[in-house]
C-alpha cells in the first residue's frame, strides 16, 4: 500500500517537472519574442523619425517657396497698382 502512494506522488511529481519544464521553455519562447518585438518598434520609431523629418523638410521647402512667389506676385501687383494711379 505505501508502494501504490509513493508510485502516484512520483508520477503527480513527474506530471509537475514535465509542465514545469514545459512552461519554462513557454517563457524562454517569449523572452524570445520579446526581443524580437523591441527591435521591430525601435525599427518603426526611425523609419516614423525619418518619415517626420522628411515631411518637415518638404513642407518647409514648399512653404519657402509658396512665400517667395506670393511676395514676388505682391510686388508685382503694386508695380501695376502704381502705374494704374500715374495713369490720368
Amino acid at each position: 500500500m505505501n508502494d501504490t502512494k509513493i508510485d502516484a506522488i512520483f508520477e503527480i511529481l513527474q506530471t509537475i517537472t514535465k509542465d514545469i519544464t514545459d512552461m519554462k521553455k513557454d517563457m524562454t519562447d517569449i523572452k524570445k519574442d520579446m526581443v524580437n518585438m523591441k527591435e521591430d518598434i525601435q525599427g518603426l520609431k526611425e523609419e516614423t523619425k525619418d518619415i517626420r523629418l522628411h515631411i518637415e523638410n518638404v513642407t518647409d521647402k514648399n512653404i519657402s517657396l509658396l512665400a517667395d512667389s506670393h511676395c514676388k506676385l505682391f510686388e508685382r501687383l503694386n508695380g501695376k497698382r502704381k502705374i494704374l494711379l500715374r495713369c490720368p
